[in-house]
């Protein structure tokens, strides 16, 4: 009886290092996938969808990592996180017995209470994990959101007699885009919007706004406030020494 004892204790011993081995990669990946997506890859880097069918717009840039677009990695990192919940999941299944002897603990009268209570607060870390899901999605305009973010932020007050439902010119901007496009698109000088984010002189015309702001600390809700001091709702410039007044 000792020899096949010993034999299952060593298969459960490797079937332990190699869940574990899998769970430590998928939670790697998962982690520099994630980071990818935070600084390489930020939100308006591009993708190829949702970018409109307008002039011009088949020649913005989109920015991609080994020929994968953002939500190329997004994708990816979906699916990490699904492998590494489903080899979690096995590792608990494979020591149930010893959480339950966990949460039990030694037999006394309050034994029951114990695993009622760590019944409930698994009961109730399921349900808010699954609160997502169970909650009703609501339809909204980008100009509604854009509007909220930047007053929440504190960095852009409603303007009298705007119509929120209204899309402004500046919310057409995308991180993604160049100093040069967004200036041509708002009909200002490079030299002047450079002036106008605080850039140095020497800031290529060519270089990704989404960048630019990370270093300066800005978002795009300050650039776009900052368009919207430069051009008119609907695009058309205004005075240079006007806008930076």
């Amino acid at each position: 009886m000792g020899p096949p004892t010993n034999e299952a204790e060593m298969t459960r011993t490797h079937l332990n290092f190699v869940i574990d081995a899998l769970a430590f990669g998928a939670f790697l990946f998962l982690g520099s996938t994630g980071v990818l997506l935070r600084y390489q890859l930020p939100p308006g880097s591009g993708g190829l969808h949702g970018r409109g069918a307008g002039p011009g717009e088949a020649q913005q840039t989109v920015l991609t990592l080994w020929n994968w677009t953002r939500h190329d990695w997004g994708a990816i990192h979906f699916w990490i996180a699904c492998a590494l919940m489903a080899v979690l999941a096995f590792h608990l299944f494979l020591h149930w017995r010893w959480v339950v002897c966990v949460v039990r603990g030694k037999p006394t009268d309050t034994s029951g209470w114990r695993l009622g209570l760590g019944t409930f607060g698994l009961a109730a870390l399921v349900l808010l994990a699954a609160a997502p899901w169970l909650s009703a999605t609501a339809e909204r305009t980008r100009a509604e959101l854009l509007q909220n973010t930047s007053q929440e932020a504190g960095n852009l007050s409603p303007r009298e007699g705007e119509n929120s439902g209204v899309e402004r010119f500046s919310d057409q901007l995308l991180g993604s885009m160049s100093l040069r496009q967004i200036a041509d698109m708002a009909g200002v000088s490079v030299d002047y919007f450079i002036e106008l984010l605080g850039l140095p002189d020497d800031t290529p015309t060519d270089a990704r706004v989404g960048p630019l702001l990370r270093d300066q600390r800005l978002h795009m809700s300050d650039l776009r406030r900052l368009v919207d001091q430069a051009v008119t709702p609907h695009g058309e410039a205004k005075q240079e020494s006007e806008a930076v007044r």
